[in-house]
């Protein structure tokens, strides 16, 4: 079975392993960049929503209606 922590990508001469403190620095530095990704997301869309609710548009769970009348598509 291959190794499931993350390793560097080479190898350090007279090594007996990576110490366990790379492995805990690595995984908080992965939880902390997601989080951030994570929230910076989740403010991008609430304002995105903000934005539109103020302009008096579509609400984004809304779809507009059209209806066909002889060829021409009229919205509804």
């Amino acid at each position: 079975m291959e190794h499931f922590w993350p390793t560097l990508p080479y190898i350090i001469p007279t090594s007996q392993g990576l110490p366990l403190w790379w492995s805990i620095l690595w995984w908080i530095f992965q939880i902390a960049i997601m989080s951030t990704l994570l929230w910076i997301v989740t403010r991008w869309a609430l304002r995105v929503d903000r934005e539109l609710n103020l302009d008096g548009k579509t609400k984004p769970h809304e779809k507009k209606k059209t209806t066909t009348d002889g060829g021409r598509s009229i919205d509804v």
